[in-house]
């Protein structure tokens, strides 16, 4: 019995999708004028004056930038929790 293998693009296409679903979520919530994919890896979400940069390397890293300062990185494991916590930095406890 032969041994089934992953293609060599697997892990970009997931990662692919992943960001895209994180994307979906983002644009449903604050519309699509403030959410900017950058590759297959990057996500920028901001608001007039902030902004969190989400990079995919096997799990989520958030990096807050606040008034052209970088503020904190955070890393996430489930796409909610990620989603409220950016949406809440971004647009509760910076105003």
């Amino acid at each position: 019995m032969e041994e089934s293998k992953v293609p060599e693009y697997f892990e970009l296409q997931t990662q692919s999708n992943e960001l895209q679903q994180l994307e979906y979520l983002f644009k449903k919530k604050i519309g699509n004028e403030n959410v900017f994919a950058l590759g297959i890896s990057n996500l920028i979400v901001k608001n007039e004056r902030h902004i969190a940069c989400i990079q995919f390397k096997k799990n989520f890293i958030v990096t807050y930038i606040n008034n052209n300062k970088r503020k904190k990185d955070l890393i996430y494991y489930e796409y909610n929790d990620l989603v409220e916590c950016v949406m809440h930095t971004l647009y509760d406890q910076f105003e």
